[in-house]
């Protein structure tokens, strides 16, 4: 894993946040922990660039969400760090989203078998409701502490909310 302590933001259009199965197993947030804080020390470097890469769970079958190990350690990570909706990658390339990858991973959700053959991803309203409502207060505690406009603050709005439709 490359170290995040020397990454200049200023340089990169796109910043990976791997978090490794180790990470996950041994339940440590410490790297992980460490980098976001470097993110809210100066956010408008970090907005928009991060992108969520879980790595070492290529070869198990089930989605990331079905695993109970990452999902818990998203739910530990998202107390700590709740900011997503700031510093998430807004744009889904080739399919994949940051923003949704964290909602499946803190929204309860199962894959349902459809008669066609398909799976399909279902999700608690209620929680998704409270998901996006929690991480919309963050996300507007953050933009208040940095002065952001409401025009600007839209705009992120909008970019979510792609990322959810």
């Amino acid at each position: 894993m490359k170290d995040t302590d020397n990454i200049n933001p200023d340089e990169y259009d796109k910043i990976m946040s791997v978090i490794s199965k180790e990470y996950i197993e041994n339940k440590d947030f410490e790297y992980v922990q460490n980098f976001y804080n470097q993110m809210l020390e100066n956010p408008t470097k970090y907005e928009n660039k991060v992108i969520l890469i879980i790595q070492g769970y290529d070869d198990d079958p089930r989605e990331l969400f079905e695993i109970k190990e990452v999902r818990e350690y998203f739910s530990t990570l998202d107390k700590l760090f709740p900011y997503w909706f700031y510093f998430i990658y807004r744009k889904i390339e080739e399919g994949y989203s940051s923003l949704k990858l964290i909602m499946l991973l803190l929204v309860p959700c199962e894959v349902i078998n459809l008669n066609n053959g398909k799976k399909s991803i279902e999700y608690d309203l209620e929680e998704y409701a409270k998901f996006i409502e929690i991480h919309f207060h963050y996300f507007n505690e953050l933009t208040d502490k940095l002065n952001m406009t409401i025009q600007e603050n839209e705009r992120i709005c909008s970019e979510i909310h792609k990322n959810y439709n």
